[in-house]
């Protein structure tokens, strides 16, 4: 079997299954109800338990594993390194927002996740939590362009550029409003809270405007593998309100803060593919 063959074949396996533990993410019960959860250590050793972070370690050097498949090492070092601190972004918005036993790891074919400890209590809450990724990742786009444009180093510039495509590219398509990325539960945050009864219209017709936006990319795969996400979504989905809605100076907060990130990665994107002439 051809490797793009195998690769896609289990991009779409990796989709089914993150998507399936959105779902369930989704539908836990809310914060606040009492649930048994395991004891876990105070004080230093608390930063990192090996026999309790087992799973997501091994199921990131698996997913590296196959990074270096895809990529030369060097590629797949930075590729692994955007996306922790992607997820490292949602993880520490969990932990300011109040929340306990989070977790993140890299997934094989997929890229990464990180999963709250508990549902989030309103709509700011989900929108400032989905917003975060991208923005840990902001200034990462910025200075690895700088350094790219201003050092002389060769090898320097080298690291620097495939930094700032993947941390560009990736964050990009990360705000598309397509479920599960983090564009759609920003998104859903804004339908719930002043238009709690067109929920499920509003993100089909986002969805449909971030697929369009996928394809005139020429990213066809993505294209197929988000529309699984996209017809998956909607078939659950339901209008009304689930969370505390968003008040006037919170969706102003989240407006621009989603349009600051769409520009500072889409100037990303754009400066990759086009790139300044030196004179």
């Amino acid at each position: 079997m051809p490797r793009d063959t195998f690769f896609f074949i289990g991009c779409v396996i990796a989709a089914v299954a993150v998507f399936m533990l959105f779902r369930y993410q989704r539908n836990r019960p809310p914060a606040g109800s009492s649930l048994p959860t395991r004891r876990r250590q105070s004080g230093p050793a608390a930063w990192f338990d090996f026999g309790s972070y087992g799973r997501e370690v091994g199921m990131s050097l698996f997913a590296f594993a196959f990074l270096l498949l895809q990529f030369s090492w060097q590629s797949a070092i930075i590729l692994a390194a955007v996306i922790l601190l992607h997820e490292y972004g949602h993880l520490l918005a969990y932990q300011l927002t109040g929340r306990k036993g989070n977790r993140m790891m890299l997934v094989p074919f997929f890229g990464g996740i990180a999963v709250a400890g508990a549902p989030h209590k309103n709509e700011f809450e989900r929108a400032f939590c989905a917003l975060a990724g991208p923005g840990i990742c902001a200034p990462l786009t910025a200075l690895a362009f700088a350094a790219w444009y201003w050092t002389d180093d060769a090898a320097l510039s080298s690291w620097a550029w495939r930094a700032f495509y993947f941390s560009s590219i990736l964050n990009l398509f990360n705000l598309l409003p397509i479920y599960p990325l983090d564009g759609a539960h920003a998104a859903e945050s804004l339908l719930r809270s002043f238009a709690p009864n067109r929920v499920r219209t509003g993100m089909i017709a986002l969805a449909a405007a971030g697929l369009f936006a996928v394809a005139a990319m020429g990213y066809y795969q993505a294209f197929i593998i988000f529309a699984i996400f996209a017809f998956l979504s909607m078939s659950g989905m339901r209008d009304g309100v689930r969370l505390p809605r968003l008040g006037g100076h919170d969706a102003v907060l989240v407006l621009v803060g989603y349009g600051v990130l769409v520009a500072v990665h889409a100037m990303g994107a754009y400066l990759y593919f086009n790139p300044p002439v030196f004179f």
